[in-house]
């Protein structure tokens, strides 16, 4: 994940147009991207989560509603997962 990726394209969009939204990549990859100079900029929580794993989906899905205050109006599955809350919780 960098600047050039659409991931990262699609996130600063949306975060520009009020969303509020939560990052997450493998603990690994967290480590060694630069997901956080994204999440300061788009003002973001980054949750770790391997999608492969059933129980680190359930934990990435609960704590981005907490996180979030709501409901997750999106989750956007690609080089990283991506949750939007559109309506904060709304």
């Amino acid at each position: 994940l960098d600047e050039k990726s659409i991931a990262w394209k699609v996130a600063q969009k949306a975060h520009r147009h009020g969303a509020s939204i939560a990052l997450t990549n493998t603990a690994l990859a967290l480590r060694m991207g630069t997901i956080n100079k994204l999440a300061e900029e788009c003002q973001a929580p980054v949750i770790a989560a391997d999608v492969t794993v059933v129980e680190e989906l359930e934990n990435l899905y609960k704590e981005s509603m907490d996180k979030l205050g709501g409901k997750i109006d999106l989750l956007r599955l690609g080089n990283y997962v991506l949750a939007i809350s559109i309506m904060g919780g709304q």
